[in-house]
């Protein structure tokens, strides 16, 4: 019992006496912790060379490469999926033409959306370039 107690008293003192920092700190608060937050995450973004604010065309830009990317993927997996169904096909029947299906379908949408970047990338390539008066 006694050796409980020591373990006990031991423990609070412990813990009492890692609170002295906080206790002895300035108590007086010149901004609350989402102003420190924002304000260190603004310093580090400039520091990193991001801006606070997006104009329009960055925005729209950025959700473009969103959908193109989120789209490969999705055709990337329909590819792989297609090519398990027909390495694992034993039987030789429907399962070989949903995967032969797949592939194809699988291969044109990745044709449809690399053409696709493509032409929006050299579109606005010539958009910039018109709008900037410099020619390419």
């Amino acid at each position: 019992m006694q050796h409980l107690l020591r373990r006990a008293a031991g423990v609070a003192l412990a813990f009492g006496l890692s609170a002295l920092p906080v206790l002895a700190a300035d108590t007086t608060v010149t901004s609350t912790g989402a102003d420190l937050i924002k304000t260190g995450l603004a310093n580090a973004g400039g520091t990193a060379g991001y801006q606070e604010t997006v104009d329009l065309p960055t925005l729209i830009g950025t959700f473009v490469n969103l959908l193109f990317s989120v789209s490969g993927l999705i055709l990337v997996c329909m590819l792989v999926y297609g090519g398990f169904l027909y390495l694992t096909d034993v039987g030789g029947g429907e399962s070989v033409k949903k995967a032969k299906s797949l592939i194809r379908n699988a291969i044109t949408g990745i044709i449809i959306m690399a053409s696709a970047y493509t032409i929006t990338y050299f579109v606005l390539t010539k958009i910039q370039s018109a709008a900037s008066g410099t020619t390419s």
